[in-house]
């Protein structure tokens, strides 16, 4: 698949990288669509060499394109987005529903590859449908 890869402060690359598979409780969404927020320009700008490993971006919408084993409620071809951050679900924080305040928590975009690539793998609970 092609990504778009920062290298360095200000520059960036068309690069080859494979293909997301799911795993069991994750979704593959083929990209469409996709936001450059505040905190992607802050990132693609400042001297931090960690935005070099991964692909940046977490506004964005698109289809589905393959499901994990356990994945339940949707299939191939639906419109979807996904909400970007990715709790652990199993601190106190997360029990009460207060997913912001996870200490483990992941995000699309910034902790694990983002949306600037043709394909991005998302935990299906974090999916939303836009229907038709």
């Amino acid at each position: 698949m092609k990504a778009v890869m920062r290298r360095g402060p200000g520059k960036a690359a068309l690069v080859d990288r494979d293909i997301p598979v799911p795993g069991a409780d994750e979704v593959i969404i083929r990209t469409a669509f996709t936001g450059i927020c505040g905190s992607d320009a802050h990132r693609f700008t400042e001297d931090l060499p960690r935005w070099d490993t991964l692909v940046l971006g977490h506004e964005f919408s698109g289809t589905l394109e393959s499901l994990g084993r356990d994945v339940w409620g949707f299939k191939a071809g639906d419109r979807v987005t996904a909400a970007p951050l990715i709790p652990c679900h199993a601190c106190e924080y997360c029990a009460r529903g207060e997913f912001s305040l996870c200490p483990s928590y992941s995000f699309v975009g910034s902790r694990r590859d983002g949306r600037f690539a043709e394909f991005l793998r998302v935990p299906s609970r974090n999916l939303v449908s836009l229907g038709d």
